[in-house]
């Protein structure tokens, strides 16, 4: 049962001034905080088979969420649902209300923006053509790359940031990273357009062999996702944040699990 106690003052403050139908209200209510994740990205979220526990960079982000809200709580283990959702998921489960934000590579867009919020953001990150070894003078060489097929994370701002960067290119969408892997591997698909730190963890952890451009381009910040116009949550959310930056825990929550493929923010 949760108590007023359980609440760190700030949320308690928050809250008195929020509308009674916010997701922090209705957190509040429950006395669980659901957040929204990706996992199978290795350094971000991954969940090993056969374990409960999930470990990587936004793990710890939603924990040090669930322990500013339930600050007074001596069992916040209890006190967070993490949510697997795959990419294209995570809009649908905040507008649906399934989740009351997400920690899950969220690039901030005009796109999405017209449907949810964003925090501050927590990571900025670059992507990456990446194809079998050998293959690499589909990328390398000029004009090579209209007419390739190239896997793209079905739900993201990859099929965007394609279109920018190459004409006659032919995206092919799959609905996680480790499909998109495994159809280049496998010589059904040319090409691979995804973030550079989740790409290179995930071969790295899964001890699979691409050709990786070196070059990173489409520069991309990665926030968490809000409901639209609650304010409440939004704002509990970049205290988290910004708590974590003053303390140097961001940064080092970075250099932990995903560094040095990463560029910090200011």
């Amino acid at each position: 049962m949760l108590v007023v106690g359980d609440l760190s003052p700030t949320v308690r403050k928050t809250l008195s001034e929020a509308a009674a139908d916010s997701s922090l209200g209705r957190v509040v209510r429950r006395g669980r905080l659901r957040v929204g994740i990706v996992e199978g990205h290795p350094g971000f979220c991954v969940r090993r088979p056969g374990s409960r526990t999930a470990h990587g960079m936004e793990v710890d982000l939603a924990r040090a969420l669930a322990s500013h809200v339930f600050a007074g709580s001596t069992d916040l283990a209890r006190r967070l649902d993490l949510v697997d959702l795959a990419p294209e998921e995570r809009v649908p489960a905040l507008l649906s209300g399934s989740v009351d934000c997400v920690v899950g590579g969220l690039t901030v867009s005009h796109e999405h923006s017209r449907l949810i919020d964003f925090s501050d953001g927590y990571l900025r990150a670059g992507r990456v053509l990446a194809a079998r070894p050998g293959a690499e003078d589909a990328c390398m060489l000029p004009g090579a790359l209209a007419g390739q097929r190239v896997a793209i994370v079905a739900g993201t701002t990859a099929r965007a940031t394609l279109n920018d960067l190459a004409f006659g290119v032919v995206p092919v969408e799959l609905p996680r990273l480790a499909d998109c892997v495994e159809a280049v591997l496998g010589g059904k698909i040319d090409l691979l357009w995804a973030i550079a730190p989740l790409l290179r963890a995930y071969l790295r952890s899964e001890g699979a062999e691409l050709w990786v451009d070196p070059v990173e381009r489409a520069l991309e910040t990665w926030a968490i996702g809000v409901p639209q116009q609650d304010r409440a949550m939004r704002d509990v959310v970049n205290d988290v944040l910004r708590s974590l930056r003053r303390s140097g825990r961001l940064d080092a929550m970075r250099e932990h699990w995903v560094a040095p493929a990463v560029v910090q923010l200011p």
